[in-house]
């Protein structure tokens, strides 16, 4: 999702769908009826295939209306509704409808229609939430009248509700010194909830940190970590990758010297207690050039093992403002315009408190009429690169080494052709990108034994006088 500034409308939502490796499969671009600023807000994958769309109307000069576009498959509106719908988390619930959260909880059905709306007192600002495990929901956003400090203090206000967004508990989290701002929330394999946010050290000033808090069920501290560097370092995304661990994303000038004149996006995996397996950092940083911000606000993990991050760039492309979409390997390799940068790692103090509660308010939906066109982007390939680690794969080799039976029980063969021996070496990494065994190749054939590792995917490197090549594989 993007915006435009150059037909019919001042700006408006533009959608473009891409295949697996970044290719334009369509585009779309919605908008109000008459010469408004629009923009989007969140989108997520509809009930029964297509997308739902949260955009607001008419952003900059106001009354600002806030809608929902139901498309199909291919971009095509289905239906538009009108309501009270804010800009923080869409949410695809288990009964087929829908809900969002900003501030507060707006239900709504399959068609759009509110159900339900609750309001949450003592939180402000933009807030995150998904449905929880029991159909319940959790909230994250900020608190002024709940913080632990004085008038300048920010904290983060933790709301758990059940599955008409009535109040469960909620905890208050933060520091007297500090300022903490929410980006995401999450419920983890274990029943808890982890945290994303930046804390920003009191009074304002420009030195932010990224903060990551580790609950259990009923919002009891875990663990906490902070990200550092020595100036601005702020967290936007947070996935958890199921048991062993987070990837974070966001901005940042470096983690460590020497800095950037302008803000970066950075990728951050830790595992399952939040400690750094390794960070990267992408953008223009050859160049390093003022006001060229490089900005990803999303991330996810792929089939592949690897992740893909998604933002706006103002180094690359035709120019001002451009899409950015980003693929890496499991490593957080992406080819191209990337560096490793290390955060230091604190563990800070904080005040748990408790405050805030719900009311209903009544609302309803109602239909309203968009614009639909087409929009011809244009399309900047940085980089292309397959490998593990960032090498180019040999196309003459590539067709020529073999790994079977895969999946197996852990003893794979390996046939190697049209390579020069008298060797070549092979490395097999496993999910959180650790060596786990290496060695060297003599001959065409080979016993790969790996039956003393646990079951899962790894990632094997063969490395050659004439390239490398990489291979996922699955041990049972």
């Amino acid at each position: 999702m993007t915006n435009d500034s150059t037909w019919p409308a001042s700006r408006d939502i533009i959608m473009i769908k891409t295949d697996s490796i970044g290719n334009i499969a369509w585009t779309k671009r919605y908008g109000n009826t008459s010469n408004t600023d629009d923009s989007w807000r969140a989108v997520i994958e509809a009930h029964n295939g297509g997308y739902l769309i949260e955009g607001a109307l008419n952003s900059t000069t106001g009354p600002v209306v806030s809608v929902w576009i139901r498309t199909d498959s291919n971009g095509d509106t289905l239906w538009v509704k009108r309501g009270v719908f804010g800009s923080g988390t869409l949410i695809k619930t288990s009964d087929g409808g829908y809900a969002t959260v900003s501030g507060n909880l707006v239900k709504a059905d399959s068609m759009g229609n509110i159900q339900w709306y609750k309001i949450y007192n003592g939180m402000g600002g933009q807030s995150f939430g998904q449905q929880t495990s029991d159909r319940g929901y959790i909230i994250l956003g900020q608190t002024q009248q709940y913080a632990s400090g004085g008038p300048s203090d920010r904290d983060l206000i933790l709301f758990k509700t059940d599955s008409v967004g009535n109040t469960q508990w909620s905890k208050v989290y933060g520091r007297p010194t500090t300022s903490e701002s929410p980006s995401k929330v999450v419920q983890t394999d274990d029943g808890g909830y982890v945290m994303l946010g930046t804390s920003m050290i009191l009074p304002q000033s420009q030195s932010q940190n990224i903060i990551i808090i580790k609950t259990d069920a009923a919002g009891n501290l875990q663990w906490t970590k902070i990200y550092d560097g020595p100036d601005a370092d702020i967290g936007m995304d947070l996935k958890a990758t199921g048991a062993i661990g987070y990837i974070i994303t966001g901005l940042t000038v470096g983690f460590e010297p020497p800095l950037q004149n302008s803000m970066r996006s950075f990728m951050l995996r830790t595992d399952g207690t939040g400690t750094p397996v390794w960070t990267k950092m992408y953008g223009d940083i050859a160049n390093n050039n003022y006001n060229s911000t490089d900005q990803a606000s999303y991330v996810n993990y792929t089939a592949d093992g690897g992740f893909l991050m998604s933002g706006a760039t103002q180094s690359f492309g035709a120019g001002a403002w451009d899409a950015w979409l980003i693929k890496t390997d499991p490593l957080g390799v992406s080819g191209c315009n990337e560096i490793v940068t290390n955060p230091t790692v604190t563990i800070p103090t904080l005040t748990i408190g408790t405050g805030g509660y719900d009311s209903a308010v009544f609302y309803t939906s109602s239909p309203y009429t968009i614009a639909v066109g087409t929009w011809q982007p244009t399309k900047t390939i940085l980089c292309l690169n397959g490998s593990l680690t960032g090498e180019t794969e040999n196309p003459e080799i590539e067709n020529g080494i073999l790994i079977y039976p895969n999946p197996s029980n852990g003893i794979f063969q390996l046939t190697i052709d049209n390579v020069q021996f008298p060797k070549a070496e092979i490395e097999v990494y496993n999910m959180l990108g650790e060596l786990v065994f290496s060695s060297e190749l003599r001959t065409p054939n080979s016993r790969l034994d790996l039956s003393s590792l646990p079951s899962g995917i790894y990632f094997v490197r063969i490395t050659t006088q004439q390239g490398t090549v990489s291979r996922k594989i699955v041990k049972e």
